[in-house]
């Protein structure tokens, strides 16, 4: 009986142990489902960091196009601007030149027009002169 009670001490801290054991294993199977679940996720979350990389050099790139064609369109501008000011200067230009075109054509009439009186002056002196040379 010594025997038979000693085993079944024995068995009965075989058992203890055996359960502290298997919960041991569960314990560890629980933390190596939760580390492949992290594990996972961190894998999920370098893709995801991996993508928003490449989405955010596309991003820089688009950028750096939109501010080269913002550029483009600044020298555009400037030379837009240029060509107007050239333009208004030539319109002021032409402005005067047709003031001193109406100027002349103003002189023209007015000659004309003192031409006509001096040949209705020289026409009345003409006939002053026949009728002196009558009455002479």
């Amino acid at each position: 009986e010594i025997n038979d009670e000693e085993l079944m001490q024995q068995l009965a801290i075989l058992d203890s142990e055996d359960s502290n054991l298997a919960q041991s294993v569960q314990s560890m199977e629980e933390f190596l489902s939760e580390a492949m679940e992290v594990a996972e996720d961190q894998g999920n979350a370098e893709e995801e960091l991996q993508a928003a990389k490449e989405r955010e050099a596309e991003l820089i790139a688009k950028l750096r196009a939109a501010e080269e064609k913002e550029a483009e369109f600044g020298r555009e501008r400037e030379a837009l601007l240029e060509q107007c000011a050239e333009a208004e200067k030539a319109k002021a230009d032409l402005a005067q030149r047709l003031e001193k075109i109406e100027n002349m054509s103003i002189n023209d009439e007015l000659l004309t027009h003192q031409l006509a009186v001096l040949d209705a002056e020289d026409s009345n002196l003409a006939e002053a002169v026949q009728a002196m040379e009558e009455y002479l």
